[in-house]
């Protein structure tokens, strides 16, 4: 036990000490910090802070930005114009938007036609149908003014509430969405940088022949179990570090999101699955973890080590693309088959549980397969490992090599 305290911690420094963990932290939290204050900062300099409309706007300008040209008068002052913003013709209109005074200009024949001139037109230009629904409104209004039904009934119909009873009997993938796109983005990019970490760290020993010292020195269950626990744990600390400076800074600038957003990050930030998406994301870095330990052990030369772990990386990018669509439908068969092979489950299960009804006995089971297979893969990375000691030089197969030294006397 000793040993091993005494490698999980040169191993634990080693990482936390290099000079890319630090940048990289530094430059994580950084964005963080900057993600979290973006929509207050947004809010207050540029943005429309509770995405105004022209209900609540005093001029329709302010609502849809742009210059005008209206040629009855009376249409003008009834649709609240800033008359800073209102032409004299429709050729002045025309010019300054040539110009480039006006990126944008209407010009409003009436409440059922209306003619927009633009200075550039961008690839989502023309898509606001901010000004049509106006003019509709109006145009409604009006008809049914004739009709002898006043403004005030109108817009009393408008306002009628409609009382909806909703009672969700499954799951409500609204609430846990945002947490579980979270959680898949996180553990693919831990896993992406961290797995090659552990695959050098075991290569380079074996490159540099230390293996054969240290291996007479400790159990080599000391040194594999102490590598991958340790950069595990510096993964968890890094991830720690970011989230806390992102949840600071939000505290921070908390006050001016618009209330929409706040709104939104209530709804889908749902805490209630927490404790699934931890077990399965220390399932499923450890089970990677062990992976590449093995495939490093495979290896004489640090040069091999990127050909070497090439099948696994092919394998975890499926299991993302297979996540990411458990997102947005988690009750296919391709995603139930997925959360039972623990290659995959560690990152579908916890998202098809969260999004749907998924049997107990699935999850119990999809668990106790995923960690009976970090025991096989840890093993089979130490036996490797002290395999390794008496093999050099030597191509590189993880499929031979498993088969030499699970068939084999040691």
């Amino acid at each position: 036990m000793r040993d091993f305290g005494v490698v999980f911690q040169f191993e634990f420094l080693q990482q936390i000490k290099k000079r890319a963990m630090i940048v990289s932290t530094i430059i994580l939290c950084v964005a963080a910090m900057v993600l979290a204050a973006l929509p207050a900062l947004t809010s207050r300099f540029g943005g429309l802070s509770d995405f105004e409309t022209s209900e609540g706007a005093s001029y329709l300008n302010d609502s849809i930005p742009g210059g005008y040209y209206v040629e009855d008068s009376k249409l003008a002052k009834e649709l609240n114009l800033d008359e800073s913003k209102l032409y004299q013709s429709e050729d002045d209109l025309k010019q300054a938007v040539q110009d480039g005074d006006e990126s944008v200009g209407y010009v409003i024949y009436n409440f059922s036609h209306y003619k927009t001139y633009y200075h550039d037109k961008g690839l989502f230009d023309g898509m606001n149908t901010s000004l049509s629904e106006v003019l509709k409104e109006h145009q409604i209004a009006q008809s049914l003014s004739k009709m002898g039904v006043s403004e005030q009934e109108y817009q009393a119909l408008q306002n009628e509430q409609i009382q909806v009873d909703e009672e969700v009997l499954g799951r409500n993938s609204a609430t846990q969405y945002g947490l579980a796109f979270v959680y898949v983005l996180v553990l693919y990019i831990v896993i992406l940088l961290s797995g090659s970490v552990v695959a050098v760290a075991v290569a380079r020993e074996k490159d540099s022949r230390t293996m054969e010292l240290l291996i007479t020195t400790t159990d080599p269950k000391n040194l594999i179990i102490g590598k991958v626990l340790a950069v595990t744990t510096a993964c968890f600390l890094q991830i720690a570090v970011i989230g806390l400076v992102g949840f600071l800074s939000f505290l921070v600038f908390r006050s001016g999101y618009p209330t929409q957003i706040l709104f939104a990050l209530k709804l889908m930030m749902d805490f209630s699955l927490v404790g699934m998406y931890v077990l399965y994301f220390v399932l499923g870095l450890l089970l990677y973890m062990f992976i590449f330990a093995a495939l490093g052990s495979v290896v004489s030369r640090i040069e091999d080590v990127n050909s070497a772990i090439s099948p696994i990386m092919i394998l975890f990018v499926l299991s993302y693309i297979i996540a990411m669509s458990t997102l947005q439908n988690g009750d296919t068969i391709i995603t139930k088959v997925a959360s039972w092979i623990p290659f995959f489950s560690v990152m579908v299960m916890p998202i098809r549980f969260a999004l749907t009804s998924v049997a107990l006995y699935e999850v119990i089971g999809s668990t106790v397969l995923t960690i009976v297979f970090i025991y096989l893969f840890a093993r089979l990375s130490i036996r490797i490992y002290r395999w390794g000691t008496l093999n050099y030089g030597n191509k590189p197969n993880f499929f031979k090599v498993c088969k030499e030294v699970l068939f084999s006397k040691q």
